[in-house]
């Protein structure tokens, strides 16, 4: 796969960078974190070393070891977060995360959420400065935002490609990481470079706030974890974003629209409420809605899943299930199985989620660094053993733009409701 040797290549290049360090002294703190966190990777991982060969993990671990004390501590950070992304691919449980309630240090975000759209980056919450909502970021302190994301990208954890575009935006504004990476001097408030859409481009100075301080700002907009799209008024999906699931109709009964938002729950009352719909001669079509679940419980989607494979609803053409870039964990689990169990559309955007991958974690405590790392303990095979990919792609590709999410516009629900099994 062209994605481990590149991993591979990495590693090596780190450990021939680390090959002119002098051994860590002994008992060094943050030495000892690296230790630490090596034999915790392989005592806690089912395969720790899928992606990157032992030899190459291990000599990365003692690069890093080397060098850890000559490190600044958000230079170590970002150093632990570029190690343990060579857990690789359907490892998007494991790694460090900015908010992370378990860590003991404290790390600083700046108070906005940013969601790349087709046609860019743009800012779809703001607490306390609801004027900036709207606007494309083009910069942070000069540096354009592309840079910054090709910057952060290798740090954030993923299943695949498409976890990260869901993730990378929490990493590029986490003070401690930019400061980390070199693109900034300090941790201090930085210089936003804002656009919207016909106007010029302005300026905003924002003081970046603390990790647990940011979770509280952005409670209101995400009812429940802060990812994805926020609570909004239009379209369905996010008016209803604060509901772990839900059943209702649509287009005058003919839709029976399933939203999916967490795997928490039994989804027993569903299920049954899908049986009962679905049997109406006027239905035409059952759609699972996914798009916002990053997981929860494999062991609760049973009942809805056993609803979609009853002949009313398990038709070609029948059942549709959308899914995005958010689709992750025991939700990924539940798309797998609907997958391989029924004979579901997918349309939307590629899963974060892979059809095979490692999750439950196991928390492992760096003293010295003050951080918090997750390790995945079980692997999930929910496709066949041989299937290699790391993702599921649509059946039919639906982008969502900046325009049409500010105008209320669902385009991957449209094109659901227009969907015809011949194409």
């Amino acid at each position: 796969m062209r994605y481990g040797v590149l991993v591979t290549l990495a590693a090596v290049l780190a450990l021939a960078a680390g090959a002119a360090q002098p051994a860590a002294p002994a008992g060094s703190p943050a030495a000892d974190d690296v230790r630490l966190l090596m034999e915790s990777i392989r005592q806690i991982h089912p395969d720790p070393f899928h992606a990157t060969p032992e030899p190459v993990f291990r000599a990365a671990a003692d690069a890093l070891g080397a060098r850890a004390p000559s490190l600044s501590p958000d230079q170590f950070l970002v150093e632990l977060m570029r190690f343990t992304t060579l857990l690789g691919e359907r490892d998007g449980h494991s790694g460090i995360f900015p908010l992370d309630s378990g860590h003991r240090r404290v790390l600083h975000l700046f108070p906005l959420f940013l969601y790349r759209f087709s046609d860019g980056l743009f800012v779809v919450s703001a607490p306390g400065r609801r004027d900036l909502v709207g606007s494309k970021l083009l910069s942070i302190d000069g540096i354009p935002a592309d840079e910054l994301e090709r910057k952060v990208r290798p740090l954030v954890p993923r299943d695949n490609e498409a976890t990260r575009t869901d993730r990378f935006m929490s990493f590029m504004l986490t003070a401690e990481v930019l400061h980390g990476l070199g693109l900034r001097s300090g941790v201090g408030p930085a210089r936003f470079s804002l656009q919207k859409p016909g106007a010029a481009a302005g300026d905003v100075s924002l003081a970046p706030v603390t990790a647990a301080g940011y979770l509280r700002l952005m409670k209101p907009d995400f009812p429940s974890f802060v990812y994805a799209l926020p609570h909004r008024p239009a379209p369905l999906y996010l008016r209803r974003r604060g509901e772990d699931h839900y059943v209702t109709t649509l287009d005058h009964g003919r839709v029976v629209y399933v939203g999916y938002n967490l795997t928490l729950g039994s989804t027993g009352p569903e299920a049954q409420k899908i049986a009962r719909l679905a049997k109406r001669r006027k239905v035409r079509r059952v759609i699972v809605d996914v798009r916002l679940n990053p997981g929860g419980d494999n062991h609760t989607y049973g009942p809805l899943l056993r609803a979609l494979r009853a002949k009313s609803v398990n038709r070609r053409g029948r059942l549709v299930a959308l899914i995005s870039r958010s689709t992750f964990s025991a939700a990924q689990n539940f798309i797998t199985e609907l997958e391989r169990r029924t004979r579901v559309a997918f349309i939307g955007e590629t899963s974060g989620g892979s059809p095979n991958l490692y999750g439950d974690v196991q928390a492992v405590d760096l003293p010295e660094a003050g951080l918090r790392v997750n390790v995945a303990a079980i692997y999930w095979q929910k496709s066949f053993a041989a299937d290699a990919r790391v993702a599921i792609e649509p059946r039919v590709m639906a982008p969502l733009s900046s325009s049409a999410f500010f105008r209320g516009k669902d385009p991957v629900l449209a094109a659901a409701l227009s969907y015809r099994a011949g194409r």
